[in-house]
């Protein structure tokens, strides 16, 4: 499994007997969300433009795909 696919928080679920761990979100879909927080938080409103929602989501998944291929180089 890469390292993007990997859980980003796993935990294992009280009580669970098989002691298998939840794994949510992955490391790769919680960079993204974390890129476009960044990159909604510093838009001035008047530059978001309806319709422009795709762009900033693929904007987003590049730069946790940038980070991720930065991270598996340093390893």
């Amino acid at each position: 499994m890469k390292n993007a696919d990997m859980p980003a928080m796993p935990y294992v679920v009280p009580g669970d007997v098989t002691m298998q761990p939840y794994e949510g979100l992955t490391k790769r879909e919680m960079m993204a969300m974390a890129a476009m927080q960044g990159l909604l938080s510093g838009s001035n409103t008047n530059e978001l433009v309806v319709g422009d929602e795709r762009n900033i989501a693929e904007t987003a998944v590049d730069y946790a795909d940038a980070l991720l291929a930065a991270l598996e180089e340093k390893q």
